[in-house]
């Protein structure tokens, strides 16, 4: 990877972006999807699969009004039935549906039933089956999984992926693999009855740092489809009901794609002799964790525009506590821009934060803003351009001018748990001299969150 000069110098520049980047000790698209699902992109990348569907088969034993004189009952989960799906596909009765059936219940036994068999394209065929609930503890759905074929492959040796679960009876959930083609197809199964929805296979980034999606519309009429998503696919793609008033749940497919790993990227500026950043492995990881969700790490221009070692707040009876961070600028081949933080505390552990779409022009000298929200951890300000002073502008209270050491960093807040957001912020950078040389806004994450259901 090679990184090439992506900016402009000189003047003050007035810009509008999204927001605070940085700041959460779980990058903020994380939450967002979780909201929505538990999102195995970002679990892949620290764990495995998606959860999709209706929020169905999780109903509470409502308890009774407590008197002086009552025991109030304990609220117990109500047991999760089994799929009554009836199955489908047009390979159902086949040899292949079989032979994929006797592959599932080797891999487990508590296999309940095949839901699909049939062709994802013209040569693959793909079996999917739903697993027994748990007869002796609560679950939150029903188990899914699939298996895929292809022309020459023996359906007794292919892999079982588990992709989500499904919740409730009119739940959905869906899983999509790249052919070889390298044509990416989605396939989405839900209840035995039309099923509408909208696909979105790709993020938008413009040009200010803000973010938008375009949404496919797809009818089922017999609750599954497959859909052909062409070979420019986002590694995470997004599913949500046509009906924004539907109880169902939007929820996120991983498409499978290639590994980043330290061993064949290299980030510039963090060999160098000063570099005070992660380790440079650690860094390739953590800024690849950010990234997989959108675009892949061997797809961009990178390097190193702020780093160097900073405290991460105390607990009530220990020592302060520091850890080395790294800002990277990362360009994605086709111009859109990005910033990523990592952060290694002192006990060694990782930290990775969301990658932040920034106005193309100013992204290597964009303030940036970080707490690891600790006890006690203060908010600081890192510029990438170094020592000065910034004057940030919140929403809502005054302005507020903050130093700069000498490496760029200054403290927003003494204590990031507390006090106003500066999420959005407007921000104006100043040298040594006080001569502004930047105008902007400070990420808000809730502008540049690439799984925002309403995007």
């Amino acid at each position: 990877m090679s990184a090439s000069d992506p900016g402009v110098r000189g003047g003050a520049d007035e810009l509008a972006s999204g927001g605070e980047p940085g700041g959460r000790h779980v990058p903020p698209w994380v939450w967002r999807v979780a909201g929505l699902v538990a999102l195995g992109v970002a679990v892949a990348l620290a764990g495995p699969g998606l959860l999709s569907g209706q929020n169905g088969g999780r109903g509470r034993v409502p308890s009774p009004t407590p008197t002086a004189n009552a025991v109030v009952p304990p609220v117990l989960a109500a047991p999760v039935p089994r799929l009554g799906w009836a199955p489908r596909g047009s390979l159902m009765g086949s040899d292949f549906a079989a032979a994929a059936a006797g592959r599932f219940r080797q891999d487990r036994t508590d296999v309940d039933r095949l839901l699909w068999a049939g062709w994802l394209d013209t040569k693959d065929r793909v079996a999917v089956v739903a697993y027994l609930p748990s007869p002796d503890t609560y679950s939150d759905g029903i188990e899914v999984a699939a298996l895929r074929v292809g022309p020459d492959d023996d359906p007794a040796r292919a892999a079982v992926v588990g992709f989500g679960a499904v919740h409730g009876p009119d739940g959905a959930v869906g899983i999509a693999w790249r052919g070889s083609d390298s044509r990416a197809r989605l396939l989405v199964i839900g209840a035995p009855a039309t099923l509408d929805l909208q696909v979105s296979p790709v993020v938008d980034y413009h040009r200010d740092g803000s973010i938008s999606r375009r949404w496919r519309h797809v009818r089922a009429r017999d609750g599954v489809v497959v859909v052909d998503l062409g070979p420019r696919v986002d590694p995470a793609i997004v599913v949500r009901p046509t009906d924004a008033s539907s109880d169902a749940r939007p929820f996120v497919v991983d498409v499978p794609g290639p590994t980043t790993t330290a061993e064949d990227i290299e980030i510039p500026g963090s060999h160098d002799d000063r570099y005070a950043g992660p380790p440079a492995d650690r860094l390739v990881d953590g800024v690849a964790l950010a990234l997989r969700p959108l675009f892949d790490l061997h797809d961009v221009a990178a390097r190193v525009i702020w780093d160097g070692q900073i405290a991460s707040g105390r607990g009530s009876r220990l020592p302060a506590l520091s850890g080395r961070g790294a800002l990277v600028w990362v360009r994605r081949h086709d111009g859109p821009v990005f910033q990523v933080f990592v952060y290694v505390n002192g006990a060694g552990a990782l930290q990775s934060y969301a990658a932040n779409p920034v106005p193309w022009a100013v992204g290597d000298r964009l303030p940036y803003t970080f707490s690891t929200f600790e006890d006690s951890a203060p908010l600081y300000v890192l510029n990438p351009s170094g020592p000065g002073s910034v004057t940030v502008t919140p929403a809502l209270g005054k302005a507020r001018q903050v130093g700069l050491d000498g490496n760029g960093v200054g403290t927003l807040m003494p204590d990031a748990n507390t006090g106003a957001t500066y999420a959005g912020a407007r921000v104006v950078v100043h040298d040594r001299t006080g001569r502004p040389v930047l105008t902007s806004r400070l990420v808000d994450p809730g502008t540049v969150d690439a799984f925002g259901l309403y995007l």
